[in-house]
């Protein structure tokens, strides 16, 4: 321990200036992003997830100081024989000791933001998700690039290992990257984006903001490995310090481990939704031939579902079926779950045919009875904005994840956007649910009943598990992402609105809805936060919203879109059968809005209304537009209840001449508007 000390202090004093150089940057750059980020924004993922540019600088410092120690030792080899075993002690104690300095440099960063989350929120669940990513993105990195630059400091004398180590460093590094990937693509040299992509040490994607939802995502197992590679190339160096031979041999074990690294994808469980979502797009972009009304014309008595969530989301269902009256029926489930087998309770298989959303079943020839149980096998993946992997799980209750006997498609384009149905039983039913997975769930509708089991009535079945925290506010169950722990007074005033916006929808269209015991806030699973407001709903047991609380990405005041919330939240048996009645819907949900928003001159809140009105009119065939006109007249004030109560009423009967309906109701309504 003495002789470490003392070769501690001659090593830090004669790379003082070094030391004193790179980690004051170092520091000063964290401190500058910390402040940026998380001080001024409250933003604690993408403070981590934005930190390529101190991955990167950290990286060349230490490589290069690895560098350094290893030539000044090379330069003090005459001394070091003049000691009995110095040569050997000598070097790996000073490996130590860098290694020492890069964990010590990691960890005060950790310590750092670990006191800054207490400060905001003593209570919060963020630590041990920040300490990993720093510790993978930044600690480990580190000690390949420190390890590598000791490397070639000790094998090699050439003039050009500074240029080596900034072409390792280049293709290591992430945010170079997107330079090697502008070279590689100029020269039509495509197939070499998958080789830089595996040997970045750092952030995976630095343009990609940090998804609540999902968390960070980090790599262990590669990297690991790569160091205690490179540890033993480094006792290797140790033992050949005099030796030229076996020199040339270290340095070129490096360049083909890194070679090696670069065949090796890192191992990702993740979806890549988009790859998927142009497909998506042009298949809910056309028409679909739908099956015969009759066919779904039954009704669903019970489900019992048993889910296996590990390399697959697998799924193999009873549904007890009762009230059919022909020799096939029809049910809705979303096309990304495959169905690989039906079979009745006899275990006798049955004939059926997918198509798209659609499935008919042909019942057995022998069939006489007006119930069935039928057991259904299907696989998938779920969407990008109901991702089902497992790792991360976001399956509502009004997606179409379960059968359903409803004759509408479960998307349906809008504006160049994929939009969900919702397609929930209008009344509760049974349910039972076994789920086994890689991971734990967050949150499910139903009663647990044993570690794996729950039962209990409901709409739909809803299955939530991502990087979240639960905690108790009043009588509700409040589920939100870790990273959002600093936003807690701000989600709090949030629900508060929430409650009271309520309260004027109820007195509006005399209902009693409240909140519902467990409330699950969520970040914009889809590809963008266009029409975000949509996406909420309620049941007897849940409210589910997906808002944006975070400075750095949201677009308007968090509370703007509540008044345009409501339809959508307490709505959830109305689905669309395309573009143009979602359109109607929202024409009426932006005058709606208006109406229960009690600031409804606010600015913010008045752009998002004719933002509405904006994407809905090319969905407006020119017959309707004089109508749509006409309505447009009263944008700067409220219509009356009595009009609303009465166009919402037209909206949800059956028949598809919403417009004339409309236009008849202007006539007949004295429209003495609310100011």
């Amino acid at each position: 321990m003495r002789i470490f000390k003392i070769l501690s202090i001659l090593t830090i004093k004669s790379h003082k200036y070094l030391l004193i150089l790179g980690l004051v940057s170092l520091y000063i750059y964290s401190v500058f992003l910390l402040y940026s980020i998380l001080f001024k924004l409250k933003d604690a993922g993408n403070a981590l997830q934005l930190s390529s540019f101190l991955i990167q600088s950290g990286m060349l410092f230490f490589m290069l100081l690895g560098f350094q120690i290893a030539r000044k030792n090379s330069g003090a080899m005459v001394l070091y024989k003049t000691i009995k075993g110095g040569i050997i002690k000598v070097l790996i104690l000073n490996i130590v000791l860098l290694l020492l300095i890069i964990t010590v440099f990691v960890f005060s960063l950790i310590i750092i933001t670990n006191l800054y989350y207490f400060h905001l929120n003593p209570s919060n669940h963020f630590y041990f998700e920040s300490s990993a990513f720093l510790i993978n993105n930044l600690l480990l990195p580190y000690f390949i690039a420190g390890l590598i630059g000791y490397i070639v400091g000790a094998n090699s004398r050439s003039t050009f290992s500074y240029a080596y180590l900034i072409l390792i460093w280049a293709l290591l590094s992430p945010t170079n990257q997107n330079f090697v990937n502008n070279l590689l693509s100029n020269a039509q040299l495509t197939e070499g984006f998958s080789l830089l992509h595996n040997l970045n040490l750092g952030v995976q994607d630095m343009n990609a903001p940090y998804q609540p939802f999902y968390g960070f995502q980090l790599y262990w197992a590669k990297k690991v490995i790569y160091i205690l590679i490179l540890l033993g190339i480094c006792f290797l160096s140790i033992f050949a310090a005099t030796k030229r031979r076996l020199q040339r041999i270290n340095i070129a074990s490096l360049l083909f481990t890194l070679v090696i690294f670069s065949l090796i994808p890192y191992s990702s469980n993740n979806i890549n939704y988009l790859d998927g979502y142009l497909d998506e797009y042009d298949f809910y972009e056309k028409q679909h031939k739908i099956p015969d009304k009759d066919l779904f014309d039954y009704k669903i008595e019970s489900f019992k579902v048993a889910v296996k969530n590990y390399e697959k989301f697998s799924v193999d269902l009873e549904m007890e079926v009762n009230n059919i009256k022909t020799s096939k029926i029809a049910f809705t489930l979303y096309k990304g779950f495959r169905i690989t087998k039906i079979n009745d309770s006899n275990g006798i298989n049955l004939r059926f045919e997918q198509m798209g959303d659609f499935t008919i079943v042909n019942l057995p020839l022998n069939f006489i009875e007006r119930t069935i149980t039928l057991n259904i096998q299907y696989t998938g993946n779920g969407t990008l904005a109901n991702p089902a992997t497992q790792n991360k799980v976001f399956l509502p209750s009004d997606f179409s994840w379960i059968p359903a006997n409803k004759m509408t498609p479960t998307h349906f384009v809008f504006n160049e956007h994929v939009i969900p149905n919702k397609l929930s039983n209008p009344e509760p039913i049974k349910f039972k649910l076994t789920y086994e997975g890689k991971e734990k769930l967050d949150y499910v509708n139903l009663k647990q009943i044993d570690g794996s089991v729950y039962e209990g009535e409901a709409t739909g079945l809803t299955l939530i598990g991502g990087d979240l925290t639960q905690r108790k506010k009043d009588d509700h169950n409040i589920y939100y992402p870790k990273s959002w722990f600093s936003y807690e007074n701000e989600l709090d005033k949030y629900l508060l609105e929430f409650e009271k916006m309520i309260s004027n929808y109820n007195n509006l269209f005399k209902t009693n809805y409240k909140l519902p015991k467990n409330i699950v806030l969520l970040p914009s699973m889809a590809i963008n936060d266009s029409y975000i407001f949509t996406f909420t709903s309620s049941t007897k047991e849940q409210l589910i919203i997906q808002l944006d609380p975070v400075k750095l990405t949201k677009k308007r005041p968090l509370n703007t879109t509540i008044p345009y919330q409501m339809v959508f939240a307490f709505n959830n048996n109305k689905n669309f059968k395309g573009p143009e009645q979602f359109a109607n819907w929202l024409v009426f949900n932006s005058f709606l809005g208006a109406n229960l928003d009690n600031d409804f001159k606010n600015k913010s809140s008045f752009i998002f209304k004719q933002y509405q009105q904006l994407v809905a009119e090319p969905y407006i065939s020119e017959k309707d537009k004089p109508i749509y006109n006409k309505l447009l007249e009263y944008n700067n004030t409220k219509l009356p209840n009595e009009f609303l109560i009465k166009w919402k009423s037209l909206l949800e009967d059956d028949e598809e001449n919403d417009w004339e309906q409309l236009e008849e109701l202007l006539k007949t309504t004295q429209m003495e508007v609310i100011q």
